[in-house]
């Protein structure tokens, strides 16, 4: 199957197409549906849950250089997820409405930073863009029947 070439403007593009995936879809990559929205969920969740500490570590801040790679030039294709973002083999029924959920409160969030899990204290524009196009990047393994 060949990915599909998708972005996401907002969050409210992103909560249709998972809505449309979770009615059904073909899988091309490793992970199930299910899966793709447990992994997708863990980071803005994490994100959302604590604002943080004001100032970025040294390693936060370099890791904040892979945010800024991702947002000039895409995903980076085979990029390893970090070992807390694995999803289980079977992560449960309702992970797409889980996911959709969790787009919800990041898009409403008023926060101006969040603590954007392992890379740290980040404006909240930033990671809403960085979110997105993860977001779009493990969809694109998805194709709507």
């Amino acid at each position: 199957m060949k990915l599909r070439e998708i972005g996401f403007a907002d969050e409210a593009a992103c909560i249709a197409d998972v809505t449309q995936l979770a009615k059904g879809c073909r899988a091309g990559g490793k992970w199930s549906l299910p899966q793709a929205c447990w992994h997708l969920t863990f980071p803005i969740e994490k994100s959302l849950a604590d604002p943080g500490i004001a100032q970025p570590t040294p390693e936060q801040r370099k890791m904040q250089g892979f945010i800024d790679q991702v947002i000039a030039s895409g995903w980076p294709a085979g990029a390893p997820a970090p070992e807390a973002m694995i999803p289980p083999r079977d992560p449960g029924p309702n992970t797409a409405e889980t996911l959709i959920a969790s787009l919800r409160r990041l898009q409403a969030t008023t926060l101006p930073r969040v603590n954007a899990f392992v890379f740290g204290p980040l404006d909240t524009a930033k990671f809403r863009r960085f979110a997105l196009i993860h977001a779009a990047h493990h969809l694109s393994f998805f194709e709507p029947v």
